[in-house]
């Protein structure tokens, strides 16, 4: 058997797995991709007694940021219309900005300390693991009648920390791993054009894709076709033409594109949503079972520190969370104390980060130990945090719902 066959057999076989997994799991409680990640980590033990049946499945760093994270950032922007976004666009940026660096510097000292590495490389792992999935709770927010601002609240925040933390990794992950002189300064700076170079780039490149379908009138097949060149192309133009982030560039690119008010047959008959939740689901699982296959070929090096960061990357998370609520309800920008529960409980890491861990050059000295701290701490947000959430919204669902009026007037909405 050639090598391209068994990779066809392979790939086959992993949709197949995949789907049967989601279709007997799909009444749990928790998210199927905790069960992905598991059998990530039985392959490797299996291939490590039978090497010639089971192909390797090392990953290039390269290939995350090239190829998963255009997707993951797409799928992330369509989801939101720049008309949606205005009302909940102050906490959205405050959790995005403050709230990610807040995360990371909570994590990142602990670590830095547990494990005897620097404060810098502690705060890169704390930047990792500060993203939120919502996908991960998709099936609770849709279970139980929860506020539509709260929930386009969760999403937001996931989409915009995700991408902002993206940009600190790219930028703090060159300064480690190519151990160049840098300052505070030029730091910044790069990080300022980075970001904000990238969203005229972005907003101008999914505007004319629009204009260009729009006035083709084409059938939704093309319709699709481009809207993947464009999410590639927005993402190669940005990061070789242009040196700024291409996942900033990429995310207003689909909202804009997304937000088009042109008729286009694609995004009337849902087929475009359909066909990025199909191709981001894809992305998604293939990562938890990268992260699961990049654990089991190196022994674990499991200690009471693992439970400690877990713990830790927990207490960030509510700090960020209720300190910042106390912020806005003092501003009288309310966010209900019931809400702030649903943030905290909602923060489920999940294929951002991973991505994130698997780009790490794989000689960097402690490449294996991110890996399995990001193991375990996405494991155990997927598994527990919905089982957490569902209690809680089974206990309190009609208060969240019913905050909204009591402590949300219009004038000190969100």
């Amino acid at each position: 058997m050639h090598v391209y066959e068994g990779w066809i057999i392979g790939i086959c076989l992993f949709v197949l797995l995949v789907s049967v997994v989601r279709h007997y799991t799909r009444w749990w409680p928790f998210p199927y991709q905790g069960w992905i990640l598991i059998l990530g980590v039985l392959y490797s033990l299996l291939r490590s007694s039978f090497v010639s049946f089971f192909p390797s499945l090392s990953v290039i760093p390269n290939v995350s940021f090239y190829v998963f994270l255009p997707v993951l950032v797409f799928h992330a922007g369509q989801s939101f219309k720049w008309s949606e976004l205005k009302a909940i666009l102050g906490p959205v940026v405050y959790f995005a900005t403050f709230g990610v660096l807040l995360c990371a510097f909570i994590t990142g000292f602990p670590i830095s300390q547990f494990y005897s590495i620097t404060i810098l490389e502690g705060i890169l792992f704390g930047i990792i693991i500060s993203g939120t999935d919502p996908l991960s709770m998709a099936t609770l927010l849709k279970k139980y009648p929860l506020p539509n601002k709260l929930v386009m609240l969760i999403e937001g925040e996931s989409m915009f920390n995700d991408a902002i933390a993206l940009v600190l990794f790219s930028s703090l992950s060159s300064l480690i791993f190519s151990n160049a002189n840098w300052t505070w300064l030029s730091v910044s700076g790069s990080f300022i054009w980075s970001f904000f170079g990238a969203i005229p780039i972005g907003c101008f490149l999914g505007w004319m894709v629009a204009k260009i379908l729009g006035s083709w009138k084409e059938t939704e097949f093309v319709e699709l076709i481009l809207t993947l060149i464009l999410a590639y192309g927005t993402y190669m133009t940005a990061e070789f033409v242009f040196h700024v982030s291409g996942v900033i560039a990429v995310l207003f690119s689909s909202m804009i594109f997304s937000s088009s008010k042109l008729k286009l047959s694609c995004l009337e008959t849902k087929v475009f949503s359909k066909f990025w939740d199909t191709l981001n689901e894809l992305v998604q699982v293939s990562l938890f079972f990268l992260l699961g296959t990049s654990i089991g070929e190196h022994e674990f090096p499991l200690n009471r520190f693992f439970v400690a960061a877990f713990a830790v990357m927990i207490l960030s998370r509510g700090i960020m969370i209720y300190v910042s609520g106390w912020g806005f309800n003092l501003f009288r920008k309310q966010l209900p104390f019931s809400w702030q529960h649903v943030l905290n409980l909602g923060g489920a890491r999940g294929a951002f980060g991973v991505a994130m861990v698997l780009m790490i050059p794989q000689d960097y000295a402690y490449r294996h130990l991110f890996l399995c701290l990001a193991f375990i701490i996405v494991l155990m947000t997927i598994l527990v945090n919905p089982i957490l959430l569902s209690w809680y919204l089974k206990k309190n669902s009609a208060n969240v719902t019913e905050r909204l009026g009591r402590d949300m007037t219009p004038q000190s909405q969100i």
